[in-house]
């Protein structure tokens, strides 16, 4: 079955949109791969169940396949078969974006300044007190009151 979700009819800047759900999963696809989704004429989106049957039963082979031989998957002859260049192309773009989602989202960096003067607070108050309750010495006579008794 094929869906319109989304037309731009001719000489109209604004979208007409048939199916909002389905245009926002399109939208979200289409940026992360670079595309202005402002810029689309048309969109359809196709539903066929025999070919989701089909596929749900090729991934769960595949998945087999590999779970039986993972060596089977590590291959890197792929790499030299035919659109050499698209994909080369695939894989610097696949490597440039893992780079920016670790530049801008897997950050550890930024998770331990917070950390860290709590961390070093935590640790010079608990020293103080071990050091405090197993060596006395080391503690000043506060006068009348403190833990030793009264002024000794």
């Amino acid at each position: 079955m094929v869906h319109k979700v989304v037309e731009r009819k001719m000489g109209e800047d604004s979208l007409m949109v048939h199916d909002q759900a389905v245009f926002d999963k399109f939208a979200l696809l289409f940026q992360h791969a670079g595309g202005n989704p402002a810029k689309v004429n048309m969109v359809f989106a196709i539903d066929n169940p025999r070919q989701r049957v089909s596929f749900e039963n090729y991934r769960k082979d595949l998945t087999a396949k590999h779970s039986d031989n993972e060596e089977l998957f590590r291959k890197e002859d792929w790499r030299q078969l035919s659109k050499f260049s698209l994909r080369n192309a695939f894989l610097l773009r696949l490597a440039s974006q893992i780079s920016e989602f670790r530049t801008q989202f897997n950050d550890g960096g930024r998770v331990t300044w917070p950390i860290s003067p709590f961390f070093c607070f935590v640790f010079f108050s608990c020293l103080v007190v071990i050091l405090t309750l197993f060596y006395p010495g080391l503690c000043p006579a506060r006068g009348p009151g403190n833990i030793r008794g009264r002024g000794l």
